[in-house]
Order: structure tokens, then C-alpha cells, then sequence
């Protein structure tokens, strides 16, 4: 799918440097964590996220798009997303036909 972002003219262009966002919790290009609150720059290649970090330099040809202080979220494109359930189950044991067969397995896992 290409990166698809509408210009001045209602056309759409391709490859997109988003600058200055503000993440919460995310991993970089280079796979270092990102602090909460940290403005940071998005590269969209393609359709994808090619590269997250920090006054990353616009490549020939890709669109710069600033937003100073936006909030930038990845992978929030499902609109019925239950966003407390994912943290819940971060949170919990899982004791699902599954994951435990028998009572002691249940207990080690509520432990």
C-alpha cells in the first residue's frame, strides 16, 4: 500500500517525514526506547513506518510535514479497540483451556 498524504492541491503524494511529534512509549529505528514525552520525527515509506527517532533529515523527494507537540500513535487504526482490555491483559494470568490443564498447573499460574 503507498504512503498516501493529500497536499495543498487535494492530490496525494507518497513518502512522508512527520516532525516533532510527541510519543508516549516507543521503540526507535535503532530498537532504544523512546522517553514519554519526547518529541521525535516519523518516516512513512510505502505506506509504513520506516524509521522513528530523533531531527531525523528529510530524504530527496519526501514530504515534511511538521506538528509541533501532536500526539503521534501507532496502530490505533481499529476505531472499536478496547484499549483498557489490552492493558487488563498485560496485567493478568492467563488461565485459559490453553494455558493450564490441571489444578496445579492453575495454581502456579495464579501465583
Amino acid at each position: 500500500m503507498p504512503a498516501v498524504a493529500p497536499d495543498s492541491t487535494g492530490t496525494t503524494r507518497g513518502d512522508l517525514l512527520v516532525r516533532g511529534a510527541v510519543m508516549a512509549d516507543w521503540p526507535a529505528s535503532g530498537g532504544e526506547r523512546i522517553a514519554p514525552g519526547r518529541r521525535i520525527d516519523v518516516r512513512i515509506i510505502d505506506g509504513r513506518i520506516a524509521g522513528v527517532g530523533a531531527d531525523l533529515v528529510p530524504l530527496p523527494g519526501e514530504r515534511l510535514v511538521e506538528v509541533p507537540g501532536a500526539v503521534v500513535l501507532p496502530g490505533l487504526h481499529d476505531h472499536h479497540l478496547h484499549l483498557r482490555s489490552l492493558v487488563a491483559v498485560g496485567r493478568s494470568a492467563a488461565v485459559g483451556p490453553g494455558d493450564v490443564g490441571s489444578g496445579d498447573e492453575l495454581g502456579r499460574a495464579l501465583q
